[in-house]
């Protein structure tokens, strides 16, 4: 019944509104537009939150080839890199389950060990990449404290049929191919959208006396399709996809006075998605009432086997059947926003919304398939007293199946937890912009931290059912200046071009500073040392607080042909205090983090060169038996260049070559162990230095 009534909140609006009709204006350009919490979407530059984006120009020029190597360079972003487990994130000095990983507004399943792993997220359909830093369970409900990443694909064409292909190729054994077509139908009121591709990465290992791999050999197999059909009023917009990975964890060599064996443990994991989207407006009496919904399905399922080989023979045989398992994650998903035009008081605004979510997990390390219900029910207020000031408050009321007060007493299968409040404040006045926020973050325990139970030879790991939701308060507060000169160059009075004697220098500024502070937090702790036995526990608090400054300059020097420089210069500094009970002392560390990037751009040949540079300082952390670990500093160096070749023609080609890793920085001295899935107190920084070559094709 529960599963029923979501899905009726869910699909119900859809095909209510399936015959509105209205036009859809498109989004501005200039000003990049953030769709995560609006329902139009609204400019970056304007929103009342601190929303970063990373446009699909920036992530062609990187060559990034996921979704990973884009947020390497980003920051107050940290990333760590897991053997098995894949790279997970850290956002404001909060990670794991406290980031929220979205594709057009859908949350992700298949977390592990609290992350998504995000190198999984090819970036060939990549329209824009949304950063919101900061708590945001008001709209987004819980695994939001830290913030958000909404991963926006590309939009398909609506006007002819577009095709492109691309291959990528490194010295790092990666080979990469993925195509696209998108066809308009239907008097270009409707497109249909397909892509495919395939990813393979040899692996890379270090040290070549061993077997087993640094870097494990994966490949990637990925697909979708995509249908749009826009009406008058109302845009809808279906898609599905699917991603499958297969990657080999080999063992190093094991001699007997027989012969030598060793192990090829593989994991394949399979992601699809499928998602029914709609926007647009529609009238109830006077008033007009923008509209969105976000009705998704995702779906994850990842299984091991191994195999025993005879290192001699080649021989393989079944290991045991018990070192095996499967997990299949699924997450049903219905979001609601509704925004109410008032004509007669312009400058103010109301946003209602809801947000329901299903969860089912079954796993061989759970005794039984375990599910979990959270509804909840937001609202969010605009008020602009002036030109100057624009005041936007948010609440949320929700219900979970697990967590919280019940509401009747003789009902446990739902439950009130506690209010969530947000209040964002922007002012501007001239080229100067000021933004304060306080929002609260609520996190109820996952399923897996409830449920887990994963005992054998290595691993001795419970869940623990008496967990309590974890609760966290923000504060931010960020400045922006812009200041932009169009002048006359001395130096080149005189010439004839009509631009020769112009030039144009942009500079923007932007500093924030944010404080959280996290109790009840969760964490798995070692609680018998004896027997090795850890379980998720309560364990303690966590404070977090940090300060950014990012400068950005353009310039433009024209003579005769257009010259434009890009240059972004960043800092991050962040601290991290945690206190493992109320009879502990706190500790805290320090991390900075630095990037310059260099764009030169020359537009009448199409071409231009880039230089990515990223520093992260000392980083040290905790770990959940109180112990601290400490990684050295280190550097990320990025360079390439690209030209369009054949521009007029039909049918263009990009081509872009560079250098990954400059400085060949692979592997750094962590914490003792190197974690569950490291080796030798070795953490993996990047498989190592590698020239690429990438081709795109563009067929209209």
């Amino acid at each position: 019944m529960r599963n029923a009534l979501l899905w009726l909140i869910g699909i119900a609006p859809a095909v209510l509104f399936s015959q509105s009709k209205d036009t859809l204006h498109d989004l501005q350009v200039l000003d990049p537009a953030s769709v995560s919490c609006s329902i139009k979407g609204i400019a970056a530059s304007g929103a009342t939150e601190q929303v970063k984006i990373i446009g699909a120009q920036t992530i062609k020029e990187m060559g990034a080839q996921n979704a990973a190597e884009v947020l390497q360079n980003q920051s107050g972003i940290l990333l760590n890199q897991d053997a098995q487990l894949g790279t997970g994130i850290s956002l404001q000095g909060l990670s794991g389950q406290s980031v929220k990983i979205m594709i057009n507004g859908a949350p992700l399943a298949g977390r592990l060990n609290g992350n998504i792993d995000i190198s999984q997220i090819p970036t060939n359909q990549i329209e824009q990449i949304e950063i919101i830093e900061g708590p945001m369970s008001v709209l987004f409900g819980s695994d939001a404290m830290g913030g958000i990443i909404n991963i926006i694909t590309k939009q398909p064409q609506t006007v002819r049929t577009e095709s492109a292909a691309r291959f990528y190729l490194d010295g790092r054994s990666n080979t990469n191919l993925d195509v696209d077509v998108s066809i308009p139908v239907n008097q270009q009121r409707s497109t249909v959208q397909l892509f495919a591709g395939r990813h393979f990465f040899g692996g890379m290992d270090f040290d070549t006396l061993t077997r087993g791999y640094d870097w494990k050999p994966k490949t990637k197999y990925f697909g979708g399709v995509g249908y749009r059909l826009s009406g008058n009023n109302f845009r809808h917009d279906i898609r599905a996809n699917h991603f499958y990975e297969n990657m080999l964890d080999r063992s190093n060599a094991e001699y007997n006075l027989i012969t030598v064996t060793g192990y090829n443990n593989r994991f394949f994991t399979q992601r699809s998605d499928v998602a029914v989207q709609s926007n647009g407006k529609f009238s109830v009496g006077n008033k007009t009432i923008n509209a969105k919904f976000n009705n998704s399905w995702n779906g994850y399922h990842r299984h091991n086997t191994i195999i025993k080989r005879n290192l001699v023979t080649g021989n393989e045989t079944p290991s045991f059947i018990g070192e095996r398992d499967t997990t299949r994650n699924h997450l049903f998903n219905a979001r609601g926003f509704f925004e109410i035009e008032k004509k007669l008081i312009q400058r103010n605004s109301l946003m209602l919304g809801y947000d329901a979510n299903h969860e089912l997990l079954s796993t061989g390390k759970i005794r039984e398939p375990k599910s979990m219900t959270d509804i909840g029910l937001f609202v969010q207020g605009k008020c602009k007293p002036n030109n100057q000031w624009l005041i936007q408050p948010s609440l949320r009321g929700n219900f979970n199946s697990r967590f919280g007060e019940p509401i009747l007493t003789s009902t446990q299968n739902l439950r009130f937890t506690p209010i969530i409040p947000a209040l964002q404040t922007r002012y501007k006045i001239g080229n100067s912009m000021w933004r304060m926020s306080y929002a609260k973050g609520y996190r109820a325990p996952s399923l897996k931290e409830l449920y887990f139970l994963f005992v054998d030879i290595n691993h001795n790991v419970r869940g623990n059912e008496q967990l309590k939701a974890e609760v966290a308060h923000n504060f931010m507060a960020s400045y922006k200046y812009r200041h932009s000169v169009n002048r006359a160059n001395p130096y080149l009075q005189g010439h004839t071009h009509p631009n020769s004697n112009r030039r144009a220098l942009t500079f923007e500024l932007n500093t924030r500073a944010f404080y959280n502070r996290v109790s009840q937090q969760i964490q798995l702790a070692m609680l018998d040392q004896n027997t090795q036995l850890y379980q998720y526990i309560n364990i303690g608090k966590i404070q977090s607080k940090g300060v950014n400054l990012d400068i950005d300059i353009s310039h433009v020097h024209r003579f005769y042909a257009k010259w434009i420089t890009f240059a972004t210069l960043g800092a991050d500094w962040i601290n991290t205090r945690s206190q493992l009970s109320d009879t502990n002392d706190w500790q805290g560390f320090n991390t900075l983090q630095g990037k310059f990037n260099l764009k030169l751009n020359h537009t009448k040949s199409q071409s231009s060169a880039q230089i990515f540079c990223r520093y992260s300082g000392t980083t040290r952390g905790f770990l959940a038996n109180g112990s601290t670990y400490k990684i050295s500093p280190y550097t990320l160096v990025d360079f390439n260049v690209n030209t369009t070749i054949s521009k007029n023609s039909k049918y263009p080609l990009l081509l872009q070559a560079g250098c990954k890793n400059v400085f060949n920085v692979t592997q750094l001295q962590g914490q003792a162990g190197g974690g569950i899935h490291g080796g030798n107190g070795m953490l993996n920084i990047s498989p190592g230095r590698a020239l690429f070559l990438s081709i795109s094709f563009q067929f209209p």
